[in-house]
């Protein structure tokens, strides 16, 4: 049986709704994103993969100006550990994207 998408959009929606108001959310909604990045269904898996690359980018292309972002200890930190957690699950797919995020932003 397919798992539901249902929960990875509705925690990807309040985070982008929310982006000014990073320090309230950010901790209890990538925590819960993490904890299903672990799940053996690779579309699931994939999506919340991109749900946690998509709200990373949107934090710093949020800030304006970018160098901003850069020299926010707590948003830089908060983004950096998220992306050293991901970096920690062994499947190839999220360490693809993770690649793919650390190259984007640094060309912010």
């Amino acid at each position: 049986q397919e798992p539901s998408h249902f929960s990875v959009v509705k925690l990807t929606e309040v985070g982008l709704a929310n982006l000014h108001r990073i320090s309230v959310w950010w901790k209890t909604i990538t925590d819960q994103l993490l904890m299903m990045c672990k799940t053996t269904h690779t579309e699931l898996r994939k999506l919340v993969a991109d749900a946690l690359m998509l709200l990373i980018k949107q934090v710093i292309t949020a800030t304006k100006p970018t160098s901003l972002f850069w020299n926010n200890v707590v948003s830089f930190s908060a983004c950096i550990e998220i992306l050293l957690l991901l970096g920690h699950v062994m499947w190839a797919l999220i360490s693809v994207r993770l690649a793919n995020i650390l190259a984007s932003s640094l060309c912010v």
